[in-house]
């Protein structure tokens, strides 16, 4: 291969690594935004936390279940809560269509023995990136585990 000429993979990543534009960081979040990674109030979202970016944690809960998680948007400041909130699992944004990773997660546990999910309200598969990993809903994925109980988070 003669200097300067690239292979058609090398070509490849060059298009796409040249498709992706760097953004500016959005404004600061409100002064009461909580990072659920590194805990700092008010001075970035979870999608921009420096300490996610080096570790990978891109959520507070690392949990093997579903947890319920606290989301707003950097772009729009749209605010949602999600029962089908998963470990590392972002979210997109309705308004923006961005992916979104919850700022705050407490793990499920079923009270009395019931889980209190709205049976009859659809969830938006299509903004949820468990469910795209997946291949299916992750209503689906595994309903019986997936809400953990009080001695199982010692091992999650």
């Amino acid at each position: 291969m003669a200097s300067g000429s690239h292979s058609d993979a090398e070509d490849g990543l060059m298009v796409e690594f040249a498709s992706l534009q760097l953004q500016d960081k959005p404004d600061k979040p409100p002064k009461h935004y909580r990072c659920g990674v590194c805990h700092e109030i008010g001075q970035h979202f979870i999608n921009f936390c420096p300490q996610a970016l080096k570790t990978g944690v891109k959520t507070p809960y690392q949990g093997k279940r579903r947890a319920f998680g606290e989301y707003q948007c950097c772009e729009c400041r749209r605010l949602w809560q999600s029962s089908r909130s998963w470990a590392n699992m972002a979210q997109e944004c309705q308004s923006c269509r961005i992916r979104i990773y919850p700022h705050r997660q407490t793990p499920l546990h079923k009270p009395g023995g019931l889980d209190k999910i709205d049976q009859d309200k659809k969830h938006p598969a299509e903004l949820c990136e468990k469910c795209t990993k997946l291949g299916y809903s992750c209503v689906l994925h595994n309903s019986k585990e997936s809400v953990a109980s009080p001695a199982d988070e010692e091992d999650d």
